[in-house]
This record gives C-alpha cells, structure tokens and sequence, in this order.
C-alpha cells in the first residue's frame, strides 16, 4: 500500500509541474494545468506503464513532457491571467514559475537523497540486495542498524570479593567487578567499555560498537580544533597582507596555493614529508611514522594532530580572503583617529578590527565547521582507514565498502546528520553574530 502510494505521488508530481508551466504559458489559470497535468501523469504513468501501453517509466515521462509542448503550442490563449486574475495572484504564480526549476533540483539532489537514507537506515540491507531492494518498502523494519552503533547499557555488578567478603582492589586502587559477560544471560554482542561507582553500588558500562562513541568525540574535537586554527591563521595572514609592501601581491596569491592546489597532490606531499624515511623525520632526527604511530601527544594522537594541521594549512587561505575583504573595508579613518587618541598597534587591534570581524568570523565558523565535519577525502588520502582518525565520514565508509552493509552506513550517515543539525541549531540560537 505504501508503494502505491508512493508511485502514485510520484507521478502526480510529474505530470503536474508540466501541466502547471503549459497553462501559464497560455496564460490559464495555473491551478487547474496543475490539476490536469497531475491527473494525466497518474494515468500514463501508473496506468500505462502496468498495462504496457507504455514501455518505461522514462517513456511515460518523455510523453508527459511532449503533451504538455503540444498544449503550450496548440491551445488557444486565454485571457484569465490578463482579465480576471489579481495583480497579487499573477505576481504569485509567476514567483512559482521561477522557483520550481530550483525546488526540483534540491528535491532531486538533497531531499530525496535524505528520504533514501533515512529508509535505508531502518533496514537491513547488505550491498549484495541494492540491485532487488525496493525503494520505498518498509516491510523489514527494524531498528538494529541504530542499535549496533549506538548500543548502551548500564547494569549493576557485584565487585570481585576475596576470601573474607571483601572488594578486591587493583594495583590502581580501583574496584575490581565481575564481567557483565559472565554475569548476564543476555549480554550477547556487547562489549565493556568500563565501570563506574556510585556510592556504594558498582555498575558496567556496555555498548555495541566499542569505537562508536569515541570515533563521535573525535569528529567533534578534530572539527572544532580545525576550524578554529584556520580561521587563526587565516586572520593572521590577512594583518600580515593588509598594508601595502613590495610584492604584496604575488605574495596573496602565493598564500592561496594550498586552497586551490588538488587534495591528492597535496596529501600525497604531505605523506612523502611525514613518512619515517622523510624529510621531517631527518630535520628533528628521529624514526617517527607520524601518520600511522599509537603514540599521542598531550593525549591526542599524533595521527590525528596530523589531520588537524593538514586541514589548517589546507584552508587556511579560505578564511584568509573573507577576513582580508572584511578588513580593506573598515574605514582608515577609525585607525586615524585611534591613533591620535594615542592607541597601540594591539590595541587597535582588539578594540577595532577584530569587532568589526565578528560577522565574518561567525560565517567563517559556521561554513568551515559544516565541511570540516562532513570531510572524508582529506582524512582518508591523509592516513587510511586507521583507527587513530576515524571520523564519522569514515566511518560510513568503512560500512558500506568494507562491511559492505548498506542500513547500518545509512544509520551513521542519520546520526551524523543529526549530530550536525543540533550543533547548527545551537549556533543559530545562542552564538550566531549578525552585522549591524
């Protein structure tokens, strides 16, 4: 029933917007070519194609297309728009008419992609079924995709007791508890992610994925961090670049090159210089494989550290030109005048032009976030598939390619989509900074 419903819709909206320009162009009333045109699609469409009067469904719309030409050429004009519409009415039908075009395209690209994902993401399908699976059944509904990341649990355990009943303690001085995994019938496909006390009781953390919640922290981390530190650099090399000296120019253009240079170029330069045999390696003497190493640094990874200064020198320059354009257009009269009331060069700085940046650096934040935390081909060209830079975009990709299970990248891709549009939302609500 779902199907047919869906297909029917489907191809209502088909005929319609057809049916919908072919009366505008004659200048009839545009709803009821809307209308006729839903009407004619449902019965070509639907009717012909399952009776085979039609032989495609790419058929069936090509035949919609040539009906509604041969409206627009063969039907008389009427006067309707002209005589007995509205002003407000045509100015409203005409905003449609030049609207549509892009509506179908972001429907086409964004919004149908999204009602893809999000019924796949409730399925559990493996790549082996795309070629059979139907689009819009959800007969198999289950959400185990979801469960598999996202499984949590708590439960209460006894501590470990020695032979006079007491808790036994470890060399760290922490309680030892007994396995949730021995303790529990049902604790099947869950693994330990620690312990904690509260009071007097003992309690197991258990989870599904092990690397789920940590592979979420390290997106959030890796993303703020390289925001942050571009839009850092970018500002500073827009002040380096903002007065006149000989070869300012060549020198703008020379602070582009790693914005516009291809990402495969440059993560393949960056390996050659990290790699234990490189140049890195020989100018700080030491044998350190920085793109594949377990140790960390202030307890971040070095791989990962790495990641985060691949993604500041890479984009950098993108910050660099809106706070640069940003900054030639404050007046030269405010720095004037600061500078007879005696200010300091850092003082016009934090009381001149970084107040009048923050619009840019709002906008800066909000865009490098939003591709930062959707990025998969510079980790991935960077460091592979390691566990020290699992990001959810490769996360996704590890379970469609390499698991080759399609509903649970699909419920990563829901989750990370929803992670995002909750910080988006917070943002817009507490910390985004319009320009007066």
């Amino acid at each position: 029933m779902f199907n047919f419903l869906a297909e029917l819709l489907i191809w209502g909206v088909i005929g319609a917007l057809p049916g919908f320009y072919a009366a505008f162009i004659k200048r009839y009333n545009p709803l009821y070519g809307l209308l006729a045109g839903a009407v004619v699609g449902i019965i070509v469409g639907m009717g012909g194609t399952s009776i085979g009067i039609v032989a495609s469904p790419g058929s069936a719309i090509v035949i919609l297309l040539g009906l509604a030409a041969s409206a627009a050429l063969l039907l008389p004009r009427d006067n309707y728009m002209d005589e007995k519409a509205s002003l407000r009415f045509r100015i409203n039908f005409l905003a449609y008419a030049l609207t549509l075009p892009t509506a179908l395209i972001v429907i086409g690209i964004v919004v149908f992609p999204l009602i893809w994902n999000l019924i796949f993401s409730v399925r559990p399908i493996r790549t082996a079924d795309l070629q059979r699976v139907e689009i819009f059944d959800l007969s198999d509904f289950t959400l185990e995709n979801y469960e598999a990341q996202m499984g949590l649990r708590v439960d209460e355990v006894p501590c470990v007791t020695d032979d006079a009943g007491e808790c036994v303690v470890d060399e760290e001085g922490n309680v030892e508890v007994v396995s949730a995994r021995r303790y529990f019938d049902d604790y099947r496909g869950w693994r330990e992610a620690g312990t904690l006390q509260l009071g007097e009781d003992y309690y197991t953390v258990g989870v599904q994925n092990r690397d789920f919640y940590p592979m979420i922290v390290r997106t959030l981390f890796y993303t703020l961090a390289s925001s942050f530190m571009a839009i850092l650099f970018g500002l500073a090399a827009a002040l380096l670049v903002r007065d006149a000296f000989p070869g300012r120019n060549v020198f703008r253009g020379f602070l582009l090159f790693p914005y516009i240079a291809p990402v495969i170029s440059v993560a393949f330069v960056w390996q050659v210089l990290l790699r234990q045999n490189g140049l890195v390696n020989e100018l700080v003497d030491s044998n350190t494989s920085f793109l594949s190493t377990n140790d960390t640094f202030l307890g971040i990874s070095i791989p990962l550290i790495v990641v985060i200064l691949f993604q500041t020198w890479r984009y950098f320059p993108f910050a660099f030109l809106f706070l640069l354009a940003r900054i030639q257009a404050i007046p030269e009269d405010m720095y004037e005048a600061a500078k007879v009331d005696g200010a300091t060069p850092s003082q016009r700085l934090f009381f001149i032009t970084l107040p009048q940046l923050r619009a840019v650096f709002g906008t800066l934040f909000l865009l490098r976030f939003i591709w930062t935390f959707n990025k998969f081909d510079d980790v991935f060209l960077l460091t592979g598939p390691i566990s020290q830079t699992k990001v959810i975009p490769v996360g996704i990709f590890e379970a469609l390619f390499s698991e080759a299970n399609v509903g649970e990248a699909s419920a990563i891709a829901v989750i990370m989509a929803a992670i995002l549009a909750v910080i988006l939302l917070i943002y817009f609500k507490f910390f985004l900074v319009e320009e007066a």
